[in-house]
């Protein structure tokens, strides 16, 4: 009887923690959803606001209305044609046979058209804005994957207030679209080699594929994707599995390539470079700065040697000194350029508003560290993204595939050149989950710690301050830039 009566008590203590469990999973799916719901209002307001459209809004509806009308006629001409005659300068890879951009994004408009009989510019839109609102849902669950639920919830709400995400999903660009299909194939990709569950292989070779057919810049999916299975599950990479992966991707893809080549032949793939051929340039202004680079390598070499002899020799806390020296360094090294150093003091200015506007290329001669200064311009919350990056927190795998992929990303974007926020979209997921992961991690580590009441008292409070400032500065941007849309480069 008694261990009737014990298992009976064991069995009504794990019923409680169950309950407790669906609670609390219920909680976070509700907050959630009212997010999702905050994104989709404050978006809709936005677009709806009045605005004038950027050249970008007015050609992938057009694109849209051909390919529902001849699914084959996907080309730039009569709109290149028809400003040409307006007296308006456009660059000439608008006057060719194909649009520069692989057809998904113009195709997926076209398919609303069915649905609504009289389309707008609002029915273009659809597919921008539900790709910006599944994001939410996206990074709420990459983050619950990683961290736990707190983590993922705290980066949809950072997600939700970001600048960068508002803007463009109030746009009918394909920036939203193509960020979602890439952050889908790596949700995939990480389950498939944190989980050691290689159907995901497959999801991920669709979700690939869809995002290389929608702009070039998704097959950033296939080394960033290695680079994550290499840090969570090397022996994934010999799974048969594996290959489905780049091998449905790449057939995906290779409709798209076919219709280059029946039109241009064997010069299909100067034509599908010549748009796309920024790197060189930059390598030559990256050049300029050479003795920066030559320090900031060896600093990175320096640091990779005492870390490395510290683990091994030293005591935890000559470590963690070891490691706040270099992030002196590191911060030293980037900061004290005037550039950074402004962009710095404008984070810590509430009424400051980043330089944005109409102009073409306006970005066009920033020092390759834009998006850095940038970024903590929008949205001061990214300075936990890029601490996380230095600091490498608990260096355990999640950190370092967050960071790998954040990494990947910017370096990506920064030798492209051609500065658009909206381009560096993509690398928001990763760089907000390492900052909610930072943001929970300092508050649990504050609220654990002991000594002195009157210092972990200052500390919490200061923490929570300036959480506080980062959280009215960030709106004040969003209420003045991004829910009145009226800009096209910021």
């Amino acid at each position: 009887m008694k261990s009737f009566k014990f298992l009976f008590d064991k069995g009504k203590i794990c019923a409680k923690i169950c309950c407790d469990m669906k609670k609390d999973g219920r909680i976070y799916i509700i907050i959630l959803l009212i997010l999702i719901s905050a994104t989709a209002v404050t978006r809709i307001v936005g677009f709806n606001s009045p605005h004038s459209f950027t050249f970008d809004e007015v050609l992938y509806p057009q694109l849209a209305l051909q390919l529902k009308e001849n699914p084959l006629n996907y080309t730039s001409q009569p709109t290149y044609k028809y400003y040409i005659s307006q007296g308006r300068s456009l660059p000439d890879y608008l006057n060719r046979p194909l649009f520069k951009h692989p057809p998904l994004y113009p195709y997926l408009i076209s398919l609303t058209y069915y649905v609504i009989t009289n389309p707008t510019l609002r029915t273009a839109w659809s597919i921008s804005f539900f790709s910006g609102v599944s994001l939410m849902l996206l990074i709420y669950l990459l983050g619950k994957t990683l961290y736990g639920q707190k983590v993922g919830l705290l980066a949809a709400f950072l997600l939700f207030l970001d600048p960068i995400h508002w803007l463009c999903t109030q746009k009918i660009w394909m920036e939203t679209t193509i960020t979602a299909f890439i952050w889908i194939s790596l949700f995939f990709i990480i389950k498939a080699a944190k989980e050691s569950k290689p159907k995901y292989f497959y999801w991920a070779g669709l979700a690939t594929g869809c995002a290389i057919l929608t702009k070039y810049t998704g097959f950033l999916i296939f080394p960033i994707g290695l680079t994550v299975i290499y840090i969570y599950n090397r022996t994934a990479l010999k799974s048969k599995h594996f290959w489905a992966w780049p091998l449905i991707s790449m057939t995906s893809f290779m409709p798209w390539l076919l219709w280059n080549y029946k039109i241009y032949k064997s010069d299909f793939l100067a034509e599908i470079f010549n748009a796309h051929h920024r790197i060189k340039p930059l390598l030559f202004r990256l050049s300029d700065n050479w003795h920066l680079w030559i320090l900031a390598l060896s600093v990175g070499v320096i640091a990779t040697l005492l870390l490395k002899r510290a683990k091994k020799t030293l005591s935890p806390l000559v470590s963690a000194k070891v490691r706040a020296i270099l992030l002196s360094l590191a911060l030293l090294l980037l900061f004290v350029q005037p550039y950074m150093m402004r962009g710095l003091i404008n984070m810590f200015v509430l009424t400051h508003i980043p330089t944005n506007g109409w102009i073409i290329g306006m970005f066009k001669h920033q020092p390759w560290y834009f998006y850095l200064r940038r970024l903590l311009a929008l949205s001061p919350f990214y300075i936990f993204s890029f601490a996380s990056i230095l600091f490498l927190i608990n260096s355990k795998k999640s950190e370092k595939a967050l960071i790998a992929m954040s990494i990947w990303i910017l370096a990506s974007f920064i030798l492209w050149g051609n500065y658009q926020c909206r381009y560096i979209l993509s690398a928001a997921p990763a760089l907000l989950l390492l900052s909610s992961r930072a943001i929970i991690w300092t508050g649990t580590k504050l609220k654990e710690s002991s000594g002195p009441k009157m210092h972990l008292l200052f500390y919490r409070i200061a923490f929570v301050s300036v959480l506080l400032f980062f959280l009215v500065k960030v709106i004040f941007i969003d209420l003045f830039l991004a829910l009145p849309n009226k800009t096209c480069y910021f």
